[in-house]
């Protein structure tokens, strides 16, 4: 085991869980709430201006991507 396997695995290669969560569905709600933040305030930080709605959408993949999995579709609705 390297020494990045050995900060982030167990030897069986079970990702440790440094959030000491075990229930499941608040592991995904902190995970959530964490990588939101993240995002929010890498957004807040920058200047970037928006002047359509592609530049929303990269501004949501931005703060969302890792909890999206791919399964977000954006859509007009009129």
């Amino acid at each position: 085991m390297n020494e990045i396997t050995q900060r982030f695995e167990y030897s069986d290669g079970t990702l440790k869980n440094k959030l000491h969560e075990f229930n499941s569905d608040e592991l995904a709600e902190t995970e959530y709430r964490r990588a939101t933040y993240v995002g929010a305030k890498i957004l807040k930080n920058s200047e970037i201006k928006i002047e359509s709605f592609k530049d929303l959408q990269k501004i949501h993949y931005l703060i969302f991507h890792c909890c999206m999995n791919g399964q977000a579709r954006f859509e007009i609705v009129t």
